[in-house]
């Protein structure tokens, strides 16, 4: 299985336990698989400890954390192609004779086989149904085994289709005549009052972000935060994990955000490295770095409260890098630094289903519009993106940048054991 690591992005829970025990299998000297603890679901959380054993394990130890976020799959595996890579590539005396990587390229199991069995969008999970009217339950309603975009026809609706492509959407303007559409996930109405119908509806269950549930820069205000830091059992048997393992000097955490790498804010002493730590990044990678609270333009000028990277950074005092591994957008040539700064939270895609018309070969992460009976609304339209498949670069694409991480993956560990870094690395 592991020779077809980078042949499909939805792998399962089973298939994904299949890989990890292979490669143990494949490498007993050099890496081992462990359960740290359960899923709210009963699934193993699983943890790859890679160093040459033999050497001993009271060693300083990079730990790396892939698909925190539910539909963020290829986090999974890019972990999984680093702990790979370091097995494969082992000569006596090397890295893994001086330094041990802790791997849990899937720290949300249940979120993470939700959206391989049935792609949808899901951030890390859900709470309690909420109260709110007219909530959405995101659900597969047509049967072809996605969740994807759902349009209601409606005169105060914000969004038209495009000129310019039959595909894509964008913000009304006074000059067009419509048809107009409200959007939003495919999905069943809780506490539906027959009547209204907001411009993006509010989920009818309480949204959870477990890269907002960390400790250290920990905010109520901060949607999807949770009801207290470490609030979310999987969160909180991370995090005493890692605190019972005071060999840990740095982090990476591997996210599917627009092809980046995220550096947090740090203090003055710290900015040196981190900034160098930043070009090597873009040099082995080929995405930007970007440091600090980077927002969208569309979204309030206000910092991301209770992430991890700042929880590492703030109350571990190591350094916590993520790599953002990149989108379909990226994949079709788009870049970074645009993307986050594009004024339509609705701006259509462009590069994206331009690269599927000239490519039909593609996988597809965009859909045709076509009709279906809601069972509260009548008429809507079912398509649009499914946002687990347009979250990932292409497959191909996805396997170069695993490759530049795995050569940043060294490096780093290299800067702690000669002494760089920030906090603890610094006291080796």
């Amino acid at each position: 299985m592991l020779d077809h690591l980078f042949d499909t992005l939805l792998i399962s829970d089973e298939e994904f336990g299949a890989m990890a025990a292979e490669l143990a299998g494949a490498y007993p000297g050099l890496v081992r698989l462990e359960e740290i603890g359960k899923s709210q679901e009963g699934r193993p959380i699983r943890l790859l400890t890679v160093t040459e054993f033999s050497s001993g394990e009271e060693k300083p130890a990079l730990f790396i954390q892939g698909t925190i976020h539910s539909k963020e799959l290829s986090g999974t595996l890019a972990a999984l192609d680093v702990a790979r890579r370091l097995a494969a590539d082992h000569i006596p005396g090397g890295i893994l004779s001086r330094a041990v990587f802790y791997i849990m390229p899937r720290c949300n199991p249940d979120g993470a086989h939700r959206m391989a069995t049935c792609p949808g969008d899901e951030r890390s999970s859900w709470g309690d149904y909420t109260d709110t009217p007219n909530g959405i339950e995101r659900c597969d309603l047509d049967g072809d085994g996605l969740s994807k975009m759902m349009l209601v026809e409606d005169p105060d609706g914000e969004l038209c289709f495009s000129p310019k492509h039959r595909l894509c959407l964008v913000h009304r303007t006074e000059n067009d005549k419509g048809p107009f559409y409200k959007q939003m996930p495919e999905g069943i109405l809780h506490n539906f009052d027959r009547a209204t119908l907001s411009n993006w509806p509010p989920f009818a269950r309480e949204y959870l972000d477990w890269n907002r549930n960390w400790p250290g820069r920990w905010g109520k205000e901060q949607f999807g935060c949770g009801s207290a830091p470490l609030s979310v059992p999987e969160v909180r048997i991370q995090h005493d994990w890692i605190t019972a393992h005071p060999n840990i000097k740095a982090a990476i955490a591997l996210h599917n955000g627009y092809g980046s790498f995220m550096l947090p804010s740090v203090r003055q002493e710290d900015e040196e490295y981190v900034k160098s730590i930043g070009s090597r990044g873009e040099t082995l990678i080929g995405y930007p770095a970007l440091y600090g609270d980077i927002m969208f333009a569309s979204d309030a000028q206000k910092p991301s409260l209770g992430k991890f990277d700042d929880y590492c950074y703030s109350e571990q005092n190591m350094l916590c890098v993520t790599i953002e591994l990149g989108t379909r957008e990226n994949s079709a040539g788009a870049d970074t630094r645009e993307l986050f700064h594009r004024q339509d939270a609705y701006s259509a895609p462009w590069e994206v289903v331009e690269q599927q018309d000239a490519h039909p070969e593609l996988p597809r992460c965009i859909f045709e519009w076509k009709e279906f009976e809601h069972p509260q609304l009548g008429k809507v339209l079912l398509g649009g993106s499914c946002p687990t498949l347009f979250a990932s670069p292409l497959l191909d694409h996805l396997e170069k940048v695993s490759a530049g991480v795995y050569q940043f993956t060294l490096g780093f560990a290299i800067d702690f054991l000669n002494g760089r870094g920030v906090g603890r690395a610094k006291e080796i």
